[in-house]
């Protein structure tokens, strides 16, 4: 085996090396400084085997030991995750999340252990140093299972004085009660981490010292803040951190409890109350479906027919599908998305389809751009010059401004106003301090364009280079013009 220099990651018990075994990339954790007694080197052996039949996509893949690595006794070769441990990714500004990839790993965090909890595993140090993310942003399960080695309470309490591991621990930890210690402390855990994870903040900052902070987590039963998370995440977060472990759920229950909460926060009823029916019957669980297998359930939600390459479909498709890959997805909070672009889908009912068609079909519409896109295609325009395009997100929500009108103003500036919707209509503010109000009641957005352009000189031409035109080049009649047959 072949050890590469220099360490990758390291922890309370030695460094992490890449290195080459038998052709294949792995990662190697080297206990330094942990000289086994020969009884213990065959217990330590033993419990590696027993973390190499421990076989599940959400915990690392333990490969084998290594008894003599070069730099200490004993080394534990574990599969090689690419994307380092999940809590450098949470706070490195650069890597961008979004709520639905924070759910995917709280979910996958929760399967990884639920299956230890299982095999009777407690594994007492959960926190995201510990969470390893492979190339397809899978998380992983990693250091546990080593009860001659591990981390123990006593370890962990008495290592340093600042707070460190111990804003993880679960408050028995702390109130002598070891007998009692089982996957209840992991759910705590978890559920600080799954804090971390939706806020990208910092465990109980405003603790210097970890004697301050124990004595708020017993006597007050400190918590991070929540109000800034969703009602249903919030729910999960309490449960899981109650102070008496009796009363946490177990990470089968979390598992359910998350898996749920995917249609309640995406799809909730008052967006639509029949979408949420759609995911929740074919694709449970998950933020990411196969492009064909959305657009087969769609169909037939909506029970229409589906002739190949009709064009409402395609225009769908466009705005649906991100890329992973060779594979064609549809993703949890883009389908959410486009409801709140689109507005409700019915089931036995084609409107919303031929909603995007409709929009898709103007010449103004540029569909998923960012504003710097924007700014570049219309930079050396004249003024009056402007194209519409899906409002992305971000500190402004979707469903009260879903779209963005980008212009050329009189001065040749490219300038970016928000439509918001109100009344079953839309409003817009134009102009110097955004003196111009213009408003339209019971309206679509096509017919609001329309009245924008009608009604002042801010929106004198459209933006050549229409995104969708190869789809509208060849007149082809609709398919909602034909006899519509239901799916059986």
């Amino acid at each position: 085996m072949e050890i590469r220099d220099p360490a990758i990651g390291t922890g309370a018990f030695g460094c992490v090396y890449k290195a080459v075994c038998r052709g294949m990339d792995v990662a190697v954790k080297v206990l330094d400084g942990i000289a086994l007694e020969d009884h213990l080197k065959e217990k330590f052996v033993e419990e590696v085997g027993v973390m190499v039949r421990l076989l599940h996509p959400n915990i690392v893949l333990c490969m084998g030991v290594c008894l003599d690595v070069g730099k200490s006794d004993c080394g534990i070769i574990l599969e090689y995750m690419p994307r380092g441990n999940l809590s450098s990714l949470i706070h490195d500004e650069k890597v961008t999340w979004n709520l639905s990839k924070q759910l995917d790993c709280a979910i996958d965090i929760c399967k990884g252990m639920a299956w230890l909890s299982g095999q009777n595993i407690v594994h007492k140090d959960l926190k995201s140093e510990n969470v390893l993310v492979d190339q397809n942003w899978t998380c992983k399960i990693g250091d546990f299972g080593f009860s001659q080695i591990q981390k123990t309470k006593e370890i962990l309490v008495q290592q340093n004085a600042a707070a460190g591991s111990a804003v993880w621990m679960a408050p028995e930890f702390f109130l002598g009660e070891d007998t009692q210690l089982d996957s209840k402390v992991d759910v705590y855990s978890f559920s600080l981490l799954f804090w971390e994870l939706l806020t990208r903040g910092k465990l109980f900052a405003e603790f210097a010292h970890k004697e301050d902070f124990i004595k708020a987590l017993i006597q007050n039963e400190v918590r991070p803040p929540i109000s800034d998370i969703n009602p249903i995440l919030q729910a999960i977060l309490v449960a899981g951190w109650t102070q008496s472990p009796l009363l946490r759920p177990t990470f089968e229950q979390l598992l359910l409890d998350l898996q749920s909460a995917l249609t309640k926060v995406f799809l909730p009823t008052e967006l639509c109350p029949t979408a949420g029916t759609l995911w929740e019957k074919h694709f449970r669980g998950t933020t990411k479906v196969p492009w064909q297998d959305f657009l087969t359930n769609t169909v037939n939600f909506l029970r229409k027919r589906h002739p190949k390459y009709k064009i409402e479909f395609s225009c769908l498709e466009l705005l649906a599908v991100e890329e992973e890959g060779e594979q064609k997805i549809v993703n949890l909070e883009r389908f959410s998305s486009l409801l709140k672009w689109f507005g409700q889908m019915k089931s036995d009912n084609g409107d919303f389809v031929n909603r995007v068609f409709q929009v898709m079909s103007k010449e103004w519409f540029f569909g998923l751009i960012s504003s710097s896109a924007a700014q570049h295609i219309l930079r050396s325009s004249a003024p009056g010059t402007f194209l519409v395009r899906l409002h992305m997100g971000g500190n402004i929500s979707i469903d009260k401004f879903p779209y963005t009108i980008s212009r050329v103003d009189p001065n040749g500036k490219v300038v970016h106003t928000r439509i918001q919707r109100v009344s079953s209509g839309f409003s817009v503010k134009f102009g110097s301090a955004n003196k111009t109000c213009l408003s339209l009641t019971d309206t679509t957005i096509e017919n609001f364009i329309q009245y924008l352009r009608e009604s002042s000189d801010f929106m004198l031409h459209v933006c050549p280079g229409h995104p969708f035109k190869h789809l509208f080049h060849t007149p082809e009649k609709s398919f909602y013009d034909e006899e519509e047959h239901d799916v059986q």
